[in-house]
C-alpha cells in the first residue's frame, strides 16, 4: 500500500514549487508582461510489488505528472493566483492517482492471479500545452490520461484561459458577451453548420444520429485559443468513434467579440 505519509511529502514539495519560495511576502498587482514565461515541474514514480510465486518485482501502475508554472511570478498577484489554481488542481488530481486509480491497478493485478496470471500494469498521469500566450492571455490545455490494459488508454482533455492581468479565468460567455446558455446555442449552431459542410465533402467521422447528442455533448467550458482561432472540441466518443480523436471546430478570432474589440 502507497504511504500516506509520502504522497503527503510529494504534494508538499510540488506545493513549494509551484508557489515558489519568495522573498516578497506581500505581492503588489501591477502590469503583468504580454507574454508569460511559461516552465513545468514533473515527477514520475513506479509502484511495484514483489511477487512471490515468481519472485521478481512487479509493477503495479506508473504516475507521470507534468505542471505548468509560470516563472518570475512573486511580484505578480494575478500570475501567484495563476499558479495557486493548479496548486490546487493537481493536488485533487494526484489525490485520485495515489487513492482511486492506486486501487484499481491493485485489485486488478490481484483479480490476474485467480485468473491466468496476465497483468499489464497500469499508468496515469498529466501533460499540457499552451496553446495562446500573447497579450496577457493565456491558453492552457490539459491532458489527463488513465491507461488500465487494452488497446489504448483513456484521456481527458480540459482547459483554461486565462485574464493574466486579473489571474481570472474566462469563458465563452465572456468571449461571445452574452450568457453561458445563449453562447451554448450560439456555438451548437455553429458546430452543426461546420459538420454539414465537412459532410458534403465526405470528411466526416461522425456518428450518423450526432445530432441527437451534439447539445448535450459540448461542453462550453471545453474551448481554447491559438494563434488565430478559438476551439471548440468534444471529448473522445460523444459525437464521432476513437478514432476521430477530440473533434474540434474553428473560429477565427476575427469573429470572436472579445477579440474584435481589441
Amino acid at each position: 500500500m502507497i504511504s500516506l505519509h509520502r504522497y503527503v511529502l510529494i504534494f508538499v514539495v510540488i506545493a513549494v514549487i509551484l508557489t515558489g519560495c519568495t522573498d516578497n511576502p506581500n505581492p503588489v498587482t501591477q502590469e503583468v508582461p504580454a507574454t508569460l514565461d511559461v516552465s513545468y515541474i514533473t515527477y514520475a514514480e513506479t509502484v511495484a510489488e514483489f511477487n512471490r510465486d515468481t519472485q521478481e518485482e512487479m509493477t503495479i501502475i506508473e504516475y507521470h505528472f507534468v505542471f505548468p508554472k509560470i516563472e518570475e511570478s512573486d511580484d505578480y498577484t494575478s500570475l501567484l493566483l495563476i499558479n495557486e489554481y493548479y496548486q490546487m488542481l493537481y493536488r485533487d488530481v494526484m489525490d485520485y492517482g495515489y487513492h482511486q486509480a492506486y486501487l484499481f491497478a491493485k485489485n486488478d493485478y490481484e483479480e490476474s492471479k485467480d485468473n491466468d496470471g496476465l497483468f499489464q500494469p497500469h499508468a496515469y498521469g498529466t501533460t499540457y500545452q499552451v496553446s495562446y500566450n500573447e497579450n496577457r492571455l493565456l491558453s492552457v490545455q490539459l491532458s489527463e490520461y488513465a491507461y488500465t490494459g487494452g488497446a489504448h488508454p483513456t484521456t481527458f482533455l480540459t482547459s483554461h484561459l486565462f485574464d493574466t492581468t486579473s489571474g481570472d479565468l474566462l469563458t465563452v460567455a465572456d468571449l461571445f458577451d452574452t450568457s453561458l446558455d445563449e453562447a451554448k446555442i450560439l456555438l451548437t449552431d455553429e458546430i452543426d453548420r461546420q459538420i454539414r459542410e465537412q459532410s458534403l465533402s465526405g470528411e466526416t467521422l461522425y456518428y450518423d444520429d450526432y445530432e441527437r447528442y451534439l447539445k448535450e455533448a459540448f461542453n462550453v467550458h471545453d474551448f481554447y485559443i491559438e494563434k488565430d482561432s478559438l476551439v471548440l472540441y468534444f471529448q473522445q466518443y460523444a459525437i464521432a468513434p476513437y478514432v476521430a480523436g477530440f473533434p474540434k471546430f474553428r473560429i477565427p478570432l476575427t469573429e470572436v467579440p472579445y477579440f474584435i474589440s481589441q
